[in-house]
């Protein structure tokens, strides 16, 4: 396995490099009124110079505000903002308009992690992810234009809930007709509650992302030191892992239903929560998400990690830098 799920490279004498949750542009769009992304952009990469910071985009948060910026609903505008802001926030240096500085996504970070190879897609989504960026306007872009990208994400969304459905709460109720499939079996709660909170269903978990890495490059698991294997995906991606179980916590203790309120956008967290840990870092300096979700702050905090995880009004106070 390598040791590192980094991006390659990054400038010289860098203390500490952040990436930016999709919450977290839309927070700054709020927070920024009228004025100018690209005015916004440059004020932030100005501070973070002074500081010997660095911020890199996650395909992933990329993807997601492409989304919502391309649709209707709540949320477009500081989307199409959002992702103005990160086209100039995450430009390397003096090629503002040419290339962006990406960390690898959370799949291309468990293929590295596991058999030290890319994923093999990984190059060609970020090719196209920067075509898209680039051609965003303050009121999004026509979705027409763009369908087959709005349409791939809201097949995933949707095919994660119906996932969540049959293996998750059909699985804990078989007879369950709603998202709350245990509400009226206090026994069966207990006892399945009781069996997501150990570490037996941690070491589950983590070998389904094994599955996952073999599946995406193409490469059998490993029949010597499996289990270590196993073990050492489950100490790496803890965070995300927690992120997952909490989730179906959610549903096994009070009931949760994916269908409503975005949920679907659980799936992107997951995947944004994969770097989050000791084994993320570039060149040396540590990576921390700036993220707003309490999900992935809850997350981290139950597995070490509330170091890597920063508030966008904490962000702002870090660089000195507050909106009148």
């Amino acid at each position: 396995m390598a040791d590192s799920t980094s991006a390659p490279s990054k400038p010289g004498g860098l203390s500490r490099v952040f990436v930016w949750d999709a919450n977290a542009y839309r927070g700054l769009a709020h927070e920024a009124g009228d004025r100018p992304a690209a005015e916004i952009s440059q004020e932030l990469r100005q501070r973070e110079l002074g500081k010997a910071f660095c911020a890199l985009a996650d395909p992933t948060v990329a993807l997601e505000l492409l989304a919502r910026a391309g649709g209707e609903g709540r949320g477009k505008r500081e989307s199409a903002y959002g992702l103005q802001v990160l086209s100039g926030h995450c430009a390397g240096p003096g090629e503002v308009d040419s290339v962006l500085r990406w960390v690898p996504d959370g799949d291309a970070t468990l293929c590295h992690f596991v058999f030290a190879e890319a994923h093999p897609e990984h190059q060609t989504i970020l090719d196209g992810l920067w075509i898209l960026i680039k051609d965003i306007g303050p009121d999004g872009y026509d979705r027409q234009k763009y369908e087959p990208i709005l349409e791939m994400v809201e097949m995933r969304e949707s095919q994660f809930v119906d996932e969540t459905w049959q293996h998750v709460v059909q699985k804990m109720n078989p007879g369950a007709e709603s998202w709350a499939p245990l509400e009226e079996d206090g026994e069966a709660r207990g006892r399945v509650l009781r069996r997501l909170r150990t570490a037996e269903t941690r070491r589950v978990m983590a070998r389904a992302l094994l599955d996952k890495a073999c599946r995406l490059t193409g490469n059998k698991a490993p029949i010597d030191g499996l289990e270590e294997v196993v073990l050492s995906l489950a100490g790496t991606f803890a965070t995300a892992i927690q992120f997952y179980i909490n989730n179906l916590i959610k549903i096994a203790e009070t009931g949760c239903d994916f269908t409503k309120k975005q949920r679907g956008n659980n799936l992107w967290d997951m995947n944004i929560a994969m770097n989050v840990g000791e084994h993320s870092h570039v060149g040396g300096a540590p990576l921390t998400l700036v993220t707003d979700d309490n999900g992935i702050h809850k997350a981290a905090s139950e597995t070490g990690n509330s170091g890597r995880v920063l508030r966008l009004m904490d962000y702002l106070d870090l660089i000195e830098w507050r909106f009148e």
